[in-house]
């Protein structure tokens, strides 16, 4: 069974300002932090450690500029010692570089979403000026933040861009401007057998997201079930079904697919789409079991003619290889001519019990 739930989440979009460190491919930072590590533990100048260690033949300022841009980064203090932020640097071989200045961001809300802002781009220098004059214009005012928003100062979330770089939000106004977007973003929930994954599209780009921590993958399950119908199978995750209105592939298959538009999921909140694939079907009632296994056995048992001995061996044959299907229900071997109602008269199934009983044959001898 394979359960795909599908949103689109609005995107709103903001210009504020903001100081911000952001994660970027620095692979020559990493061997310097190194050196001061090492500095350190040698009780030894950092500079003259560079000077001769890592940078034989080179002029001491040349050294001194690779530790002021180190400092800068706040990856070491003004003694080039490192910083907590230079040893976590170490640990996590991520080197974050920090930016100030007027940003785009790009906004959701949602429950299944782990982080409120997706984007951040930072605005060009003509352009902030440029928000600047339509401000003192009037054609754009400034306002408060949403709280949402305010709230992420101090966090650290991967943005969704084509390198999924780390940011974390250092400082961020109160106020800023809101701009006109009609942007979304394409949420996919999907279940396969076992488990639960949760993929966005933003940009034409997919990501994968960890579920949240509070997610319990088994009660969704329960709860996507139960909006198709109230009786379900929780324990074997199936669905009741009234064999009348079945196609002949999923009376014989035990499978339907279903579907459902613009549905309020409980805390999971409202989908475009739900959609169920494969999901296990049984009779919903005596009686329709009773239809169920006599259409099962026409399309499957039901190839050569069969005397009423020969009928009613095979029927019990079915329903102990169908038990797990029809486990809820009493289904004896019925009278032929009430199996004969439910083929087309004068087939050639229709023959292959009807002409026995004409001829009266009670056991077909080779």
């Amino acid at each position: 069974m394979k359960i795909l739930l599908r949103k689109k989440i609005s995107i709103e979009s903001y210009c504020v300002q903001m100081s911000v460190f952001v994660s970027e491919e620095r692979p020559e930072i990493i061997p310097l932090l190194k050196g001061v590590e090492e500095a350190e533990k040698k009780s030894v100048e950092t500079a003259t450690y560079f000077e001769e260690k890592l940078f034989p033949g080179f002029s001491m300022k040349f050294v001194e500029n690779i530790l002021e841009e180190l400092r800068l980064l706040g990856l070491v203090d003004n003694g080039h010692k490192l910083t907590q932020k230079g040893i976590e640097t170490i640990e996590e071989e991520d080197v974050t570089v920090p930016d100030e200045g007027t940003f785009e961001i790009h906004v959701v809300n949602d429950v299944l979403i782990p982080q409120v802002i997706i984007d951040i781009k930072p605005l060009e220098p003509n352009l902030s000026s440029e928000l600047a004059i339509k401000r003192k214009q009037g054609k754009q005012s400034k306002l408060e933040l949403p709280e949402l928003i305010l709230k992420t100062k101090g966090s650290t979330f991967n943005i969704f861009d084509d390198k999924r770089r780390k940011v974390t939000i250092h400082e961020i106004q109160k106020v800023g401007l809101k701009n006109k977007n009609n942007e979304k973003l394409d949420v996919e929930l999907a279940f396969d057998e076992k488990k639960w994954t949760l993929k966005v599209t933003f940009n034409k780009e997919k990501f994968d997201l960890h579920l949240p921590q509070w997610f319990n993958q088994t009660d969704v399950v329960d709860k996507v079930l139960t909006l198709f119908s109230a009786k379900a199978d929780l324990k074997q995750w199936r669905l009741p079904q009234d064999p009348t209105k079945l196609e002949k592939k999923e009376i014989t298959s035990f499978n339907k697919n279903f579907q459902k538009d613009n549905v309020k999921l409980s805390s999971l909140g409202k989908f475009n789409i739900v959609r169920l694939i494969g999901v296990p079907i049984f009779p919903d009632s005596q009686k329709s079991a009773e239809k169920w296994s006599k259409k099962l056995f026409i399309e499957k048992k039901l190839s050569n003619y069969m005397t009423t001995k020969d009928f009613e061996t095979e029927w019990r044959q079915m329903i102990k290889e169908y038990s797990g299907k029809f486990d809820k229900f009493d289904l004896p071997p019925p009278k032929i001519m009430d199996l004969l109602d439910e083929i087309t008269y004068a087939s050639q199934k229709y023959w292959f019990l009807q002409a026995p009983l004409d001829m009266n044959i009670e056991e077909f001898v080779i």
